[in-house]
């Protein structure tokens, strides 16, 4: 099972992450904060409470429709295990699918996957600090299936058999997942925390636990601890879903109200203490993690924060201020003298008491204390001076923007995210509140902000008289005779000598700032598919627009626009081009504008778009406001007439590849990625990273002459997919891509179909320099290419049998591995050239056995084919898949319009998307196996340490 660990706010990067971070430090700069009452939640939310405790919550919600999602959180987790039960917290989490009051040992999988739920996706639950969760989402809303949802949630709550047969099986496979979960940058992180919070409880209950907590425990030790803390007024049931609240409310009733507490309560266990003074220098050394982190920090234990309208306004505005920070360091990326990689900038609380605060950057081992100087001054400064007006106006139009679009896609909101927003409410004891709420609150709010109020909030957010100073990573320290520490608080000490000024006030970008192209004034010639709704729209000069008019969002827009051949026209003698390309597009912003200009132009625009390097193609691909989309027109039409191209976005691309390579070298998982597609692809260029020493070769020019005739020449296919008027997005389309704006483009001629040769038979051993004990073995066998589309989605269905034969054998049958997987991918651009893969990670002396498993697999599947059972098992879980992917834009951006102008099949192939996987049957899947799981032509790669722990 899944499970948590991480507190660091480093984790959490989505611009939403302020408003649920927060921090309780007395604050009296800035008028207008509220009153200081308890916040009210959502309306819409009905919660309850059982006469033995147990607590509900529900929200009525209908997108995507027919879909329930229950979430059983109980107030139970790696925190309150004794020293001699670590372990136990999560051991038990694994447990509970093992046996219960309704489920036999084996029986609950299957059980899940015959009404269409994915084991992992649909049914998973995991192990935090402080919680251990369930999550049940069933595939539809009917009577039965919700009776079953709270049936295994009752099960999980107080049903749990705890077998000692069934204990000493699972132990293998949480042995395996403690294995599988170590890596290098797990081990910095147990390191560094255990020095952030020295004293502290939480340092010493990492939820995987000990390995001899592992090994020895028993069934009475499981018992115990379920017996202690799975208590009624310990849980809380979720449930978010269209149902009439009548009918939840009974089955909660029906379900939890007889559960009564079956051990004595048991005080929750102290946290602990830790204060921190003056400068405390923190160093760990890892080669395996690929790059140096270097940060400031302070970190301090508060009583739990008022969840007040006060406290809400406090945290938006330190997310802010250090915003502003942030995007202070982002400018100055990929400059010459600029000593990190990526830099990063937070501020908040986490678990209720822990209150943080963070600067941190990447850079490469020789420049850590260059870096460590440029954040220590960069910190400095803005304590020191403040921001601008300028800074906080573009900070206050992305926050404004964020509730706008919150607002504006409050009723399509998704079932599963809701349910997790509202869990992490439970968890951070805040109450949850709809976008409507917070826009009332904060956009007010946000008007009357200046630059004085967010430069005290982040005075306030980095009062601490403390300050941890870490460089962790690939930075050796211990060479010189200057013991690491104090090599850290020497650097950090000489900084602080070094003067700081304030801010200059900026100017103000604009965009567009091309002229106005006009529309051509001829119609474009416009045909429709009208039982799939897509209109399609070609221009004189070649272009073509396929849209498709949906609800699924409420106004929002998916796109992208495609155009010439992408990663398939890569230079030959330029293996890892296509990687470069896309990293450069991404960060040169425009010819007139760098990219941290057009972001402070756009700010107030709910616009997100990214440039890919496709196989069959280059795209522009994102989302946006339905509002917005005219200028996403703008700014494709200014990346085709203005593309920017920038030395400094080489650079920083140079350098992010180096980490990211020299990361992927020093662990199993890396080298898997590093050879594996390139040893199953016959070594063909296309599918090799090359190393540093070879990208750097690389210029500005090479990307240009690769990507610049495409720009110029090429015939652009514009998709859009979402809430809109089509007339109107068509018209726009005609002004910046029609012939009043560009000349003719040239059509996409396709290169002749190019072959691969896969290694049938043969086997690679791959040598890791990791001091980590595991290896992966991966298993391949040639398949075919892409286009006979029944034979792609059975050789689908192929992969998900043969999954689940591994979930049995390998996992359940063996203890061997915790997360097995096969998969299968088919290519649309080599003849021919398809893979059916199979991936195991494990402990490096099994890796010849379960190699030979494979094969067996494999073997059994060929020989005597799969039963109708097995594909039921299959098949009901992907048919609720694709029940929520025809209700999701990106599918149809994706799956169907994408590449439409080339690929006309793709609409066919739509419309039998849901029927042809319902009508799979036994013996076509078997022919399949039999054609293709052929034991002699498997492939075999093995990823295994050089080196023993």
């Amino acid at each position: 099972m899944k499970y948590h660990t991480r507190y660091r706010a480093r984790q959490i990067r989505a611009l939403a992450a302020g408003l649920c971070l927060g921090v309780v430090l007395l604050f009296t700069g800035c008028a207008g904060l509220g009153d200081g009452h308890r916040l009210s939640p959502d309306p819409a939310l009905i919660t309850g409470t059982l006469d033995n405790g147990f607590s509900y919550i529900y929200l009525q919600n209908a997108e995507p429709p027919d879909r329930v999602s229950l979430h059983l959180v109980v107030d139970a987790g790696s925190f309150h295990e004794t020293e001699d039960q670590r372990g136990l917290a999560h051991y038990l989490e694994h447990m509970v699918f093992n046996g219960s009051d309704h489920f036999k040992p084996g029986e609950l999988v299957t059980f899940f996957q015959r009404i269409g739920m994915d084991f992992g996706g649909d049914a998973n639950a995991h192990t935090g600090f402080y919680q251990t969760v369930y999550d049940v989402v069933l595939p539809d809303d009917s009577p039965k299936h919700l009776a079953d949802g709270f049936l295994v949630l009752r099960d999980y709550a107080c049903g749990a058999l705890l077998p000692e047969a069934e204990v000493d099986r699972e132990r293998g496979v949480i042995l395996a997942e403690k294995r599988s979960r170590d890596t290098a940058g797990f081990r910095v992180f147990e390191q560094t925390f255990a020095a952030e919070l020295p004293g502290h409880r939480l340092a010493r209950r990492m939820p995987i636990g000990l390995e001899s907590v592992i090994k020895a425990a028993s069934a009475v030790d499981l018992r115990r601890f379920y017996d202690t803390w799975y208590r009624p007024e310990r849980m809380t049931l979720i449930v978010v879903g269209d149902v009439p609240f009548p009918v939840i409310e009974t089955h909660v009733k029906a379900a939890f109200s007889d559960m009564t507490a079956r051990a004595p309560a048991q005080p929750v266990p102290d946290a602990g203490q830790f204060h921190h003074t003056g400068v405390k220098p923190i160093y760990v050394y890892e080669k395996a993690v690929g790059n140096t982190t270097v940060s400031i920090e302070t970190l301090i234990q508060i009583p739990e924060p008022p969840d007040t309208a006060a406290e809400l306004k406090r945290r938006l505005m330190r997310r802010m201020a250090s915003r502003i920070i942030e995007l202070r360091l982002e400018a100055r990326e990929g400059k010459p003298d600029t000593p990190y990689t990526t830099a990063q900038v937070y501020g908040g609380t986490h678990l209720k008491t822990l209150q943080f605060a963070e600067i941190s950057a990447e850079c490469a081992p020789d420049r850590w204390a260059d870096a460590l100087e440029a954040i220590e001054q960069e910190l400095r400064k803005a304590l020191a001076f403040g921001f601008s007006e300028t800074e906080a106006d573009r900070v206050k139009a992305e926050y404004t923007r964020w509730l706008t679009s919150r607002v504006d896609g409050a009723e399509t909101r998704q079932t599963r995210k809701l349910a997790s927003d509202i869990m992490r409410s439970v968890k951070q004891g805040r109450a949850f509140l709809s976008p409507d709420q917070e826009a009332a609150m904060l956009m007010p709010f946000l008007a009357t902000l200046t630059a004085s109020d967010l430069h005290t909030a982040l005075q306030a957010l980095w009062k601490p008289d403390h300050r941890l100073v870490l460089v962790t990573g690939t930075a050796d320290l211990g060479a010189a005779a200057v013991p690491p520490e104090q090599q850290i608080l020497d650097v950090y000490a000489n900084s602080g000598n070094i003067p700081v000024t304030g801010p200059e006030e900026g100017s103000d970008k604009v965009f567009p700032y091309l002229p106005e192209p006009k529309r051509s004034g001829s119609p474009a010639a416009q045909t429709r598919i009208a039982d799939l709704d897509i209109r399609t729209a070609v221009f004189a000069n070649g272009n073509r627009v396929d849209l498709k008019p949906t609800d699924f969002q409420k106004s929002k827009l998916s796109f992208c626009l495609e155009l010439g051949g992408g990663r398939r026209g890569e230079p030959a003698d330029k293996p890892g081009l296509a990687w470069l390309a896309a990293h450069v597009v991404n960060n040169s912003g425009l010819g007139t504008l760098e990219k941290a200009d057009l972001e402070s132009a756009l700010a107030g625009v709910d616009m997100s778009v990214r440039f890919h390097v496709d196989d069959e193609n280059f795209a522009w691909k994102g989302t946006c406001a339905a509002s917005d989309f005219r200028i996403v027109l703008q700014y494709f039409y200014a990346q085709l007439k203005d593309p920017g191209f920038r030395e400094s976005a080489l650079r920083k691309a140079l350098q992010s590849y180096r980490a990211w390579y020299d990361k992927q070298h020093h662990s199993v998982e890396g080298e898997l990625e590093l050879s594996g597609r390139l040893f199953f692809a016959g070594g063909d260029s296309r599918f090799r990273k090359p190393a540093p020493s070879v990208m750097e070769t690389y210029t500005l020019s090479d990307i240009t002459a690769w990507l610049m005739p495409v720009f110029e020449t090429s015939a652009c296919h514009l998709v859009v997919v979402g809430d809109m008027d089509p007339d109107a997005v068509i018209a726009m389309a005609d002004t910046y891509l029609g012939p009043g704006a560009l000349p003719d483009r040239n059509p996409f001629v396709s290169p002749a179909e190019t072959t691969l040769a896969f290694p049938a038979g043969e086997t690679r051993q791959v040598a890791v320099d990791t001091h980590i004990d595991k290896s992966i073995v991966s298993v391949a066998f040639p398949t075919d290419d892409f286009w006979d589309i029944e034979r792609t989605r059975g050789l689908v269905v192929l992969a998900e049998i043969f999954s689940d034969q591994l979930r049995q054998r390998v996992r359940e049958a063996l203890g061997a591995a915790y997360s097995p997987y096969a998969y299968h991918r088919a290519s649309r651009i080599f003849d021919g050239y398809g893979l059916l893969q199979a991936t195991v990670k494990l402990n490096p002396p099994d890796a010849k056995q379960i190699a030979s498993e494979l094969r067996d697999i494999a073997a059994v599947l060929s020989r005597d084919g799969v039963t109708e059972e097995a594909v039921t098992l299959a098949v009901n879980p992907i048919n609720t898949r694709l029940k929520d992917w025809v209700q999701d834009n990106r599918y149809w951006r994706d799956s169907v319009l994408s590449n439409l102008d080339r690929h006309p099949q793709q609409a066919d192939w739509a419309r039998t998307f849901q029927s042809s996987y319902a009508s799979m049957t036994a013996e076509a899947i078997s022919k399949l196996a039999t054609t293709y799981l052929i034991p002699e032509q498997m492939a075999i790669l093995v990823v295994a340490p050089t080196a023993q722990p």
